[in-house]
């Protein structure tokens, strides 16, 4: 199953291959007809302007977005002018008597106006605007604009045969610059967008100012620059049509609860009309109380049925004719409904005060709910005259409550299940709701916090100043607006314990946009501040040495590079051999050796000096207010050091230079220069003893771990001498081919010693390893300018004469001469010597077996030679 960073991955190929193909049309289109790939690129960048016009103008009444009315007007006029520039472009004859100069005019026109719009959008991004008079001023400037161009009054941009005029470079560079500002304008209300539209908006602003660099730079309408250029310009509408599809208007926190309240408003406002209907309908008497849509009852103060209204005989389940003049306990009425409104009539009548009951009854539609609402209505001496009671069908707003309940009891469940705290306030900023995680980070209980104020509970420091943090509770509560919190919060539990967090704090409003209370939501965020400190050292640290990074010392160049820092020094070092020390010991020597080189420099440079690995075997340190006197002292202390630095066979040395900076008129880049040239004179000077010594460390090394293989260097040097002067090689030539037989067996010091003195035969694995030595000995011998010439015979000395050999199957006389020497040699010696894995030969036994493998592994004329001559 394909994982998200696979999915991420493949996502990004097919757009990278989508762009590819892009541009290889539109090449393809220039290639075949300049005139079809202009106006296809342009088209595209008209329709897409357009759409983005009738998309913004078509929702405006679902948002209130000055940045994507301000932009859909701007494109609109844009549009106009593109489709002139496509039109007027050289091949299109639409008007005569205008050359190049004419589109060009018509789009420096046209980008002037899209930057403008740019910036202007996110400048009145919460001004109130009056749309008519931005049309009005878009059309006069584009009119003005057009009438200049056409009537040849307006500054030329393009000289056929010079090429770009002085103002339309000059102008590009300012539409850059405009669309820059436009840039950090729209970052500094980053706040107000989502996160897709505000990436698709830098993304559009990006390629606009790409787009810009290519067309100034060209200098021909036609040439590759002009489409990168028309490519750029697509990219930026398409990113900038994605931003406008993708707006989104967030809703405000707490909804649900704002709508509960609007609803039990509504109820109450009923119910408050009902008890003023009922005063009216005591004046008003029967005609008013006939109109009316509720059951209505009288009774007298003996509890006499007098009167009775209904539009549905279902409120009561009993026909009103059956309830006239009856007493209320001569009628049965259904349970729970007689035994309720019963015990509100009673309560009523005790306290002189309206009460109301709610029931049910179990019709044949469902169950059906009622809300009755009894009064008294006085005599004129006090007395009770009459009781009324009305009866209303609540079963929808009972339908309606438990929906509105299990919404609340959702949401509930969510805020309290939710991985982030979420505290919640009232508008005195008194706690109401905590949540689990929130009980977890502050070490107080819900319980406890209820009713408390937030500070007391949700105590925040600034980690670095160690002050408290402002109250985001009542900062939301006197502005009404979302906060967040600034860098460095750190969270005071009540146990004691310190946490990172980030939080955001918004406001609960009302219908009448009154601030009711604040939710604050707050989260752990200690293991990503950890690992974006972690990113950062490493972003401005060599990984292995723990010392500063060619970026972090390229840096701190520039910033040290400042009078008060003179006289500044630049001192560069190299490690002598580091290629030899991984080929000849391996990478994790390697790795060991500029460790311990970073440690010599760490111990002998000052605080305020600045030391880092600016390559792989190249440090460098700065050193301010240092003079040559001092910078020399220091150099002396490393090279001492350094010397006296063991690291088991390794040699530890290196190639110090160094320059001062002791003008402010000298150029830093020049002093850089200096220092590493002193640096690679005192490398050719020191560097090629120190690889000499290290081969010879390496051979003293193989000597030590292997049995009897210093005898069997010595001896295949001197079978390669006699060789050599018996088919007549020149003096040179012998003693080369007699210290290649020295060092052909060099690569073996990175063959555990328990393998090549192991006495059962070789494993396949193990086979393969020491095969691999010739390679290594040919790497190490090609690092020191003596050996370089025997490199090739030590890596081809297990060549086959018949192409059966390794490394790399040479055949016949393309494996060098000196090779097939030392094999001849090697063999010998080798079936001669004393041997724990296989039994010693004689020397007829050994001769039969040259001559047995002569012409398929050996060079036969070399074994006669050595057979005939040397033996």
């Amino acid at each position: 199953m394909i994982d998200l960073t696979a999915k991420k991955a493949i996502k990004v190929i097919r757009h990278v291959i989508i762009q590819c193909l892009i541009v290889a049309l539109l090449f393809y289109m220039k290639s075949y007809n300049y005139n079809l790939f202009h106006v296809f690129a342009e088209g595209y960048s008209i329709a897409v302007s357009l759409t983005i016009f009738f998309i913004v103008i078509n929702s405006k009444r679902y948002f209130d977005n000055n940045f994507l009315r301000l932009l859909s007007i701007g494109y609109f006029f844009i549009i106009w002018i593109d489709s002139l520039h496509m039109l007027a472009f050289k091949g299109m004859n639409i008007f005569a008597g205008y050359d190049a100069n004419l589109p060009t005019q018509l789009w420096i026109f046209s980008r002037y106006i899209e930057s403008m719009t740019l910036l202007i959008a996110a400048i009145l991004f919460n001004k109130k605007i009056n749309t008519r008079a931005v049309y009005g001023i878009y059309l006069t400037v584009t009119l003005v604009g057009l009438i200049a161009i056409f009537a040849r009054k307006f500054p030329n941009a393009f000289v056929v045969g010079a090429g770009l005029t002085p103002f339309k470079i000059v102008s590009e560079y300012v539409i850059i610059t405009i669309i820059t500002i436009a840039f950090f304008n729209l970052w500094k209300k980053k706040d107000k967008f989502d996160k897709n539209t505000l990436k698709n908006c830098y993304l559009s602003f990006s390629f606009s100012i790409l787009t810009e660099f290519m067309f100034t730079f060209y200098s021909d309408p036609f040439d590759v620059i002009n489409l990168l250029g028309h490519y750029f310009k697509i990219l930026s509408v398409y990113f900038i049509y994605k931003a406008v599809i993708e707006v989104a208007v967030k809703n405000p926190q707490n909804i649900i609860f704002r709508e509960i309240e609007v609803k039990k408003e509504e109820l109450e406002k009923e119910v408050r009309d009902n008890i003023v209907n009922l005063e009216q309908l005591n004046r008003s008497k029967t005609a008013l109380i006939k109109s009316m849509q509720d059951l209505v009852i009288v009774l007298d103060d003996h509890l006499i049925f007098t009167e009775c209204y209904s539009p549905d005989s279902n409120l009561l389940y009993v026909k009103l004719d059956n309830m006239l003049n009856k007493h209320i306990d001569e009628i049965s009425f259904p349970q729970p409904a007689q035994g309720i409104l019963k015990e509100a009539i009673k309560r009523t009548m005790q306290s002189g005060e309206p009460s109301r009951a709610e029931y049910y009854l179990d019709l044949s539609q469902g169950r059906c709910w009622f809300d009755a609402q009894i009064t008294i209505i006085p005599g004129n001496n006090g007395t009770i005259e009459r009781i009324l009671c009305i009866v209303r069908d609540i079963t929808e707003r009972k339908k309606m409550e438990e929906i509105i309940d299990n919404e609340k009891e959702q949401y509930r469940t969510t805020l309290l299940s939710v991985g982030d705290g979420v505290i919640s306030t009232d508008n005195r900023g008194k706690i109401k709701i905590m949540n689990p995680i929130a009980e977890k980070l502050t070490g107080w209980s819900k319980e406890e916090a209820l009713g408390k104020p937030l500070e007391d509970v949700f105590q925040v420091i600034n980690e670095i100043t160690k002050e408290p943090c402002e109250n985001p509770a009542q900062r939301v509560l006197e502005t009404g607006n979302t906060i967040e919190l600034s860098n460095h919060a750190v969270l005071l539990s009540k146990m004691v314990s310190k946490t990172s967090i980030e939080d955001s704090a918004a406001p609960i409003k009302d219908g009448s946009g009154r601030t009711t209370g604040v939710v604050i939501v707050f989260r752990d965020c200690t293991e990503r501040k950890e690992k974006q400190k972690q990113i950062e050292h490493l972003s401005f640290h060599d990984h292995l040495t723990g010392l500063y990074n060619r970026t972090y010392i390229e840096d701190a160049v520039k910033r040290l590079d400042t009078r008060r820092n003179l006289p500044f020094t630049i001192m560069v070092l190299d490690v002598n051999g580091l290629k030899l020390t991984n080929d000849a010991f391996g990478h994790e020597m390697g790795d060991r050796l500029l460790q311990t080189v970073a440690d010599i420099m760490t111990e002998v440079c000052r605080a305020d000096d600045i030391v880092g690995r600016v390559g792989g075997d190249e440090f460098a340190i700065l050193l301010p207010n240092t003079d040559e006197t001092q910078a020399e002292a220091i150099k002396q202390r490393i090279i001492a050091i350094t010397s006296k630095t063991t690291l088991d066979s390794v040699i530890v040395s290196l190639a110090v230079g160094f320059a001062v900076k002791t003008n402010v008129d000298q150029d830093i880049e020049i002093i850089k220069m200096n220092a590493d040239n002193n640096m690679y004179n005192n490398k050719l000077r020191y560097g090629k003893t120190m690889r000499n010594r290290t081969i010879e460390t390496v051979l003293r090394n193989i000597n030590l771990k292997y049995d009897q293989e210093q005898i069997h260097t010595e001896r295949v040097s001197q079978y390669c001498e006699a060789i050599a002067r018996a088919m007549g090689f020149s003096e040179k030539e012998v003693s080369d081919l007699k210290t290649a037989g020295i060092l052909h067996d060099i690569g073996k010091i990175t063959i555990p010693s328990e393998m090549l003195n192991k006495p059962s035969k070789l494993t396949k694995e193990e086979f393969e390893v020491i095969r691999r030595h010739p390679e290594t000995g040919y790497q190490m011998l090609r690092s020191v300018d003596e050996y370089v010439p025997l490199a090739e015979s030590v890596l081809f000395h297990h060549e086959r004469w018949d192409g059966k050999g390794y490394p790399c199957g040479l055949k016949g006389e393309d494996i060098p001469l000196e090779a097939r020497i030392i094999a001849v040699a090697d063999v010998y010696e080798a079936m001669t010597a004393k041997r724990s894995y296989q039994r010693t030969k004689s020397k007829e036994e050994a001769v039969a077996e040259l001559e047995r493998c002569s012409g398929t592994q050996f060079d036969p004329d070399i074994v006669k030679v050595f057979v005939e001559k040397v033996l």
